[in-house]
């Protein structure tokens, strides 16, 4: 044999079995405070009428003029006027600054989730690629004796289970946006906080498993593709699962028994 066999094989003796999880914690993604008030005070509102007042004590004072009581009025409507261009002025600023820090703040928080996503999707792909290796992984597990042979008994949740191939599957963990119901109203910020939860509610190039302990499975399509999908169904259970466990019977056409 090519196969180099280890001393007393073909004594062999199950491990305890390695079974990794995926997370069943609950992932919410909040979206971004409220936009702050743009300001609707108008500056022309706000410098208009004590230009009038200025306008008026002037236009008085060249017909009766009154000394003090002209400038008084004077300095009293500038001085409002200052302090409302000032006002204006500040509001807009606090109203960029408030701007600002809401998008800061919140892409900082989307990049917290984004890590947080990503170890979760990582830890549950490698725990399905582990439970349902490549046939590579098999062949090399059946060649080195691994002690993960014949790992599935029925008393595991995984008993009859064999992969499929690649696609997208949910998450194990409980994923959900923190906005029941969206408004009609655009906000950019808020789409981005959606787009990361639409983005990660499935996890792709994932193992799709199937099993077979829920009643009979047939392989519809090209012969020679089906052959192979049926070889690469009984390499799986055959690594996986002892013949005291699993035993199988081939019928096949006598022509094909050179491919099995």
């Amino acid at each position: 044999s090519r196969y180099g066999f280890y001393e007393d094989y073909p004594d062999y003796h199950r491990s305890p079995r390695i079974i990794y999880r995926g997370s069943e914690d609950k992932i919410l993604i909040n979206p971004p405070g409220q936009e702050p008030v743009k300001p609707s005070d108008e500056l022309l509102k706000l410098i208009v009428p004590p230009l009038m007042m200025v306008g008026v004590t002037v236009l008085i004072t060249l017909i009766q003029p009154r000394g003090i009581y002209i400038l008084a009025t004077v300095g009293m409507s500038i001085t409002t006027m200052i302090f409302s261009i000032r006002g204006f002025i500040k509001n807009r600023k606090k109203y960029k600054a408030d701007k600002k820090e809401r998008v800061d703040l919140y892409r900082l928080y989307l990049k917290d989730k984004v890590k947080e996503l990503t170890r979760l999707e990582r830890e549950q792909k490698e725990g399905m690629h582990y439970h349902f290796p490549t046939v590579l992984e098999l062949t090399d597990l059946v060649e080195s004796y691994n002690h993960r042979i014949y790992e599935k008994t029925p008393l595991h949740f995984d008993f009859l289970y064999y992969r499929l191939g690649l696609g997208k599957m949910p998450t194990s963990y409980d994923l959900k946006y923190g906005q029941q119901e969206r408004s009609g109203k655009k906000d950019a910020l808020e789409e981005e906080g959606y787009a990361l939860y639409s983005r990660h509610k499935k996890i792709p190039d994932m193992p799709i498993p199937a099993n077979l302990s829920h009643g009979p499975v047939g392989y519809i399509g090209p012969r020679n593709l089906v052959l192979e999908q049926l070889q690469l169904l009984v390499m799986q259970l055959a690594t996986f699962h002892s013949y005291h466990d699993v035993q199988f019977i081939t019928i096949l056409p006598e022509e094909e028994k050179e491919q099995w």
